[in-house]
């Protein structure tokens, strides 16, 4: 989702901010292998081919893997109870883990803690009741059934290979952006007279409210995936990767904010769906019925909309954001060095 709702903090909810080059690296990962989505973000398709350019045959064929099984999901799921910034003592950290503590931390909280032990350990029941809570989720279906059948060590091994690879890939190319725009989203934070609520606030919105049982939040700014947020969960915490302001990106977040603003208007059902959606909130069925067009290509375009901040969505229903559009109009025509269309 490019924007999460979000609420004043509960007092009973520490809120932290944090960053760590290997989420960055992981999150690249996903990003690479949703071939739906790449289209979306800010990272232009060169950038992927000369990160990809870098690899060894041997780490293609880790990526394909990762593409079919999702196993970036897992390496956010390691790294969030690893939490250090270290590739080598990550990989150290792996190493250590018994088969089934490895399967255990690779999960998500699904169902309980209990379920999850159960599950690690082979449990036919634990699989069984999971597989059925989760039956028609098409994503965690499928990443259980792979959990459930697949040869530990040989996942252990795929996971190591994957990460250091494509982190040290990664790392010479984006590693010196990344952590110059941390020092500088740090830098604007700190300026902020109540940093944790702030934050808080403008990335998870005033009506947010954390699900059951969450006792820490924690604030994980992001490039690689930009303009969009993903959320997961570690039993208690909740990991929310936002991207970082436009004011950390040096010189180039308004020129890739513009880009996507043009792109987004580059079209015809586009235009129609902005036209829309201008004077009320509209569902996806109701767009798709008006303009006699798919649901899945209005959600292709709704998607780019999204990208450029000028739609949200928000309870199954999506409006513009009229000033965000008025703004990137204006910031267009300074660009250009115009006042306004003649």
């Amino acid at each position: 989702m490019n924007l999460l709702t979000q609420g004043v903090p509960d007092k009973r909810i520490e809120t932290a901010f944090k960053h760590l080059s290997l989420y960055e690296a992981a999150l690249g990962l996903a990003a690479y292998t949703y071939s739906e989505i790449r289209h979306t973000l800010e990272v232009k398709e060169k950038k992927w081919t000369d990160l990809v350019s870098a690899l060894a045959p041997d780490s293609i064929k880790e990526i394909e893997y990762c593409t079919k099984h999702n196993t970036w999901r897992m390496l956010l799921q390691l790294i969030g109870h690893y939490g250090e910034d270290d590739l080598a003592g990550f990989v150290t950290y792996i190493n250590a883990l018994h088969n089934s503590d490895l399967i255990f931390k690779a999960l998500p909280p699904v169902g309980t803690s209990g379920q999850r032990k159960l599950f690690s350990i082979g449990d036919r029941d634990a699989f069984e009741s999971l597989i059925k809570e989760y039956k028609n989720d098409s994503f965690f279906n499928p990443y259980l059934q792979f959990l459930k059948e697949v040869n530990t060590p040989i996942l252990k091994k795929h996971l190591l290979t994957l990460m250091s690879d494509w982190y040290r890939a990664w790392a010479i190319n984006e590693q010196t952006r990344y952590e110059t725009a941390m020092i500088k989203e740090r830098q604007r934070i700190n300026k902020m007279k109540s940093p944790a609520k702030h934050l808080y606030q403008k990335v998870l919105g005033d009506s947010f409210q954390p699900p059951i049982g969450v006792t820490k939040i924690e604030l994980v700014p992001h490039l690689i995936y930009r303009p969009w947020t993903i959320q997961t969960m570690h039993d208690d915490r909740l990991i929310v990767h936002y991207p970082a302001d436009d004011s950390s990106l040096l010189d180039e977040s308004d020129q890739a904010a513009l880009v996507l603003f043009h792109k987004a208007l580059a079209d015809e059902n586009r235009i129609l769906l902005i036209n829309r959606l201008s004077n009320k909130a509209h569902s996806l069925n109701e767009l798709s019925q008006e303009l006699s067009v798919g649901k899945s290509t209005i959600h292709h375009h709704l998607a780019i909309l999204r990208s450029a901040g000028i739609v949200v969505l928000k309870d199954q229903r999506y409006s513009l954001k009229s000033d965000v559009l008025k703004e990137l109009h204006m910031r267009s025509m300074n660009r250009l060095g115009l006042d306004s269309y003649e």
